[in-house]
């Protein structure tokens, strides 16, 4: 088998069992990078330890983590081959980044410059935690006006990263933003949609939307993007004492050790100083 036709059938395979657009977007670069160096003809089998250790002292223009993709790219595509010899290539380790927990007075100048159509979307972060691709996919019906609930739950062709349902109590600050969109609409609309198209949102725009808000708040571009805002709702849910597992439930991990990884130093210096005054 030619690498190639591997990466063919494994983009194939995703479109019919995942189907998500920006899964099958990240295939298709990782799989252009990988035929431009290695060749559409390379055979399968040449992939070796070796080979592919080569390949990342030659990448050396690639951040450890886009070599973490495309390893982990080939590993998926040669499992879900079936193929007899499955080498264990080694995968860049990728340091967990810090999480971002915007400040009250970062919020307030976000809110601020936001024109008016993308504050309910930065309230579905900060209040919701909710990831880009379960903004885009929310319906108007998945928000219980009257239990004062949204739910995320996977429906045909779509389905959120953990693949679970969960269901987040909306806050008054959440429902100050999010119940007005509900009047007088069908439960099949989709709850946030492009001003200029009228339709839901694109992936793309909608990051685009916000990159620009951001930038008018004058928030450092480091601070700044939809995962900013869900890192904000986590961190502040375990700085205020919300156990790990709840949280965990509340933003959609796969599992409370995902969130404990990803989360553990969360509001140290303030949790260190709210320590001390009790003893």
């Amino acid at each position: 088998m030619t690498l190639k036709a591997l990466l063919d059938l494994h983009a194939r395979r995703l479109k019919l069992t995942s189907g998500k657009e920006a899964t099958l977007r990240s295939v298709a670069t990782t799989s252009r990078a990988l035929l431009a160096h290695f060749g559409p003809d390379f055979p399968v089998r040449s992939l070796t330890v070796d080979a592919w250790l080569e390949y990342m002292e030659s990448r050396s223009d690639l951040a450890p983590a886009s070599l973490r993709l495309q390893g982990s790219t080939l590993l998926a595509a040669m499992r879900g081959a079936e193929l007899e010899t499955i080498p264990r290539l080694p995968l860049p380790s990728v340091p967990t980044p810090e999480p971002v927990c915007l400040s009250d007075e970062e919020v307030a100048r976000l809110f601020h410059a936001a024109p008016r159509y993308p504050r309910p979307v930065i309230a579905a972060g900060l209040y919701l935690g909710l990831r880009i691709g379960e903004t885009i996919a929310l319906r108007v019906r998945d928000v219980d006006v009257a239990s004062s609930v949204v739910r995320i739950k996977p429906r045909p062709g779509w389905s959120p990263k953990s693949r679970r349902a969960r269901a987040i109590p909306l806050s008054r600050k959440a429902r100050e933003h999010i119940e007005p969109l509900c009047i007088g609409r069908d439960g099949a609309e989709s709850l946030f949609r492009s001003p200029k198209t009228g339709r839901a949102w694109s992936a793309v725009g909608l990051t685009l939307a916000l990159k620009r808000t951001f930038a008018l708040a004058g928030i450092d571009p480091e601070r700044a993007g939809s995962h900013k805002l869900r890192s904000t709702f986590v961190s502040r849910l375990l700085i205020r004492g919300v156990s790990v597992a709840t949280g965990s439930k509340l933003c959609g991990h796969a599992s409370a050790a995902v969130t404990l990884r990803s989360y553990a130093n969360a509001g140290d210096e303030e949790t260190a100083r709210d320590a001390v005054e009790l003893v």
